[in-house]
């Protein structure tokens, strides 16, 4: 999970390099994987985890 914020939060700080990715949704990912991370390692909820990344999905 450290590793998944840790690349879509490099996404976030290098900006749209290739046009494929808009900064909105971009901050909006950083957001859900933060959350998930908080679940799992702070309230030992890796199945609430995993419904907030299915927030990804959509």
């Amino acid at each position: 999970m450290d590793e998944l914020w840790r690349l879509v939060d490099i996404a976030v700080s290098s900006g749209d390099r290739d046009g494929l990715r808009d900064q909105a949704s971009l901050i909006r990912l950083r957001g859900i994987v933060h959350r998930a991370h908080d679940l799992v390692g702070m309230e030992g909820a890796p199945a609430a985890a995993a419904a907030t990344l299915r927030e990804a999905l959509a």
